[in-house]
């Protein structure tokens, strides 16, 4: 027989998992994509952030949405959660290793230090940049080296005007960029008239 406390608590826990399951988290499957790994574990945080789920239930909300060969590699490793120390971090390093291994990692940062915008307006370059930005996050944080990053990216013509200017912000050298595309753009539509 449950105590008040326990079953206080088994109640609380059920009312996390169903409004969890109203919200329709993500699942994981296992796909051979580092941006749904990725979009996994967010919408997860997200969630459970959303809802202030303590952390001692998260791995076990979590397990619930792993299907295919995720939930199959977690039958291989469930008992680990019964280890001292185990949290909900030991298992996103555990289920990263696995499905988000450390050379996929570095290609995909890789791609982010060598992406330049070619024949992209400064509008999909940028949002190029944002979205292959995820995979060298420690690069980004540092603001200096987020504004290098994409000016060194930018079209040689757009880089040349904006060379002679220091940007405070990545929203500045940005707004720049767009403005001085804009410019260029109305300059070749005036001469090609």
């Amino acid at each position: 027989m449950l105590g008040a406390k326990e079953k206080r608590h088994e109640d609380n826990n059920s009312l996390m998992f169903k409004g969890l399951a109203s919200l329709n988290p993500p699942v994981y499957n296992s796909a051979a994509y580092p941006k749904a790994f990725e979009d996994w574990i967010r919408g997860m945080e997200r969630l459970f952030d959303a809802l202030h789920c303590p952390e001692e239930w998260r791995v076990g909300l979590a397990m619930f949405y792993l299907r295919d060969g995720a939930d199959r590699w977690w039958a291989t490793v469930r008992e680990r959660q019964y280890e001292p120390g185990f949290s909900s971090s030991t298992f996103k390093e555990l289920i990263k290793s696995q499905f988000y291994p450390v050379l996929l990692q570095k290609m995909k940062e890789n791609e982010f230090m060598q992406l330049q915008q070619g024949r992209m307006s400064v509008l999909e370059y940028a949002s190029k940049f944002m979205e292959l930005s995820r995979y060298a996050p420690a690069f980004i944080a540092n603001g200096k080296l987020k504004i290098n990053r994409f000016e060194a990216g930018l079209h040689p013509n757009i880089k040349e005007r904006m060379s002679v200017y220091q940007y405070a912000s990545y929203d500045d050298l940005y707004d720049t960029a767009v403005n001085v595309e804009r410019a260029i753009k109305e300059k070749n539509d005036y001469y090609n008239e």
